[in-house]
This record gives structure tokens, C-alpha cells and sequence, in this order.
């Protein structure tokens, strides 16, 4: 078999629904959750769409409402992108919605029994400890048209300037990426092994991007 081109991991994350993508101008497809990282589009499954219309349809579900999503992230080794695919979503002071397939038996009482969604991001990682590990660290910039004409090569120099600056640019690489399909936030940036995902950076930001992540790393 060959080597796979995709890494595989569970994510979670908290913020406020800022609403959904549409497909073919009605169906939700994916859904806009605004963190305090930045702006992230999950991809919704089928089996979720019709209670997330449904819970919005009833005014269970409105634009800035804080919610938690947790499913499994794809990143492409090959160009650099990732998806999230939901497959929880936890609306305000409401059951998390689960498809089908991962809920458990029903009771005699007729309630289903869930697994109790964690208050801890399921893979949680200490800025710069992955680099004294197995794991190379690396940033992750943009540099298709849209990201390019609103600073992303500017970007990619920064962050190798203050590399080079504070000594690590030889453990942190700088990797240029094709399309992360994110185009109306450019430039943007994904800090790795973390997966974190930075939109519309300024360069003036970069330092305390690199502070934030790599200090531990620039203090060994």
C-alpha cells in the first residue's frame, strides 16, 4: 500500500455560529464558526443538516449564538489544506446533535444514552513542546493569488525573519502551500503539528504569532 497523502485527527472547537454555506442557493453544507483563532468552515454531514436547519428554523439556532463542534480534521500533506467534518455540534443549553450511526441505545425509557461531549479540546498541544518531539514544526503559508495580493509572501518573510532572529528557523520551517480554500480571508497561515489556523494576518502580527507558539523552542 502506499504511503497515505492525509493525516486524520479529531478536533473541537468553541465559538460563535456565524451562520451557514449554502449549496445550490438552500442546503447547508457547511457551517461558519467564528473562534478566538479565527474564523473556521466545518463541513456538515448529512445526517446533521436536517436537525441544524430544524434548530435554526425554531430559533433554537441564531447568527452569534456560542456553540461547540467537535469531528475529525483532514489535513492534505500534498497541498497543505484541511477540512473539518462535523460530526457533533452542541447548541446553547440544548442535547449535542449526533447523527444517526453514533448515537447510543435507546433505554427502556425511550432516552438514548451519549457520550458526554468533552470540556477539554480533545488534542491539546503545549506551543513549542512538539519540536523537541518526533514531529518537525513547520507554519504553513498560503501562496495562491488571493493570499499573495493581500500579503502572503510579505508574510512568509516575516515569519523567516523572526525565525532566523530568535535562532530556530533551522526547527521551525516555513512551507508555502497552494489554495487553503479560505480565499475571502486572506493571507492565511496554519501553525503545525497544532493545526492552528491564522486568517487575514498582518505581518506586524508575526512576532507575537512565533512568541505564542515557538518561545519554549527559541529557550532551548
Amino acid at each position: 500500500m502506499g504511503k497515505s497523502n492525509k493525516i486524520i485527527s479529531e478536533f473541537q472547537l468553541e465559538g460563535q455560529f456565524l451562520g451557514f454555506i449554502l449549496k445550490s442557493g438552500y442546503k447547508p453544507k457547511m457551517m461558519r464558526l467564528q473562534t478566538a483563532t479565527g474564523e473556521y468552515w466545518i463541513k456538515i454531514p448529512k445526517s446533521l443538516r436536517s436537525d441544524l436547519v430544524r434548530a435554526e428554523l425554531y430559533n433554537q439556532l441564531k447568527p452569534g449564538d456560542r456553540i461547540q463542534a467537535t469531528g475529525s480534521s483532514i489535513l492534505s500533506l500534498k497541498n497543505g489544506t484541511i477540512k473539518l467534518i462535523a460530526d457533533q455540534v452542541l447548541l446553547p443549553q440544548q442535547p449535542p446533535l449526533t447523527p444517526p450511526s453514533k448515537r447510543g441505545e435507546a433505554s427502556a425509557t425511550g432516552q438514548e444514552h451519549l457520550t458526554p461531549t468533552p470540556t477539554v479540546p480533545v488534542e491539546t498541544v503545549t506551543p513549542g513542546a512538539a519540536c523537541s518531539q518526533k514531529k518537525k514544526c513547520s507554519i504553513l503559508v498560503c501562496q495562491k493569488s488571493d493570499c499573495r495580493k493581500r500579503g502572503g509572501e510579505e508574510i512568509a518573510i516575516a515569519l523567516e525573519e523572526q525565525l532566523q532572529e530568535l535562532g530556530i528557523s533551522d526547527q521551525v520551517k516555513i512551507k508555502k502551500t497552494g489554495c487553503m480554500s479560505r480565499c475571502k480571508h486572506a493571507p492565511n497561515v496554519v501553525v503545525m503539528p497544532d493545526k492552528t489556523r491564522y486568517t487575514r494576518l498582518d505581518p506586524e502580527e508575526v512576532p507575537q504569532l512565533i512568541e505564542k507558539h515557538f518561545a519554549p523552542v527559541a529557550m532551548t
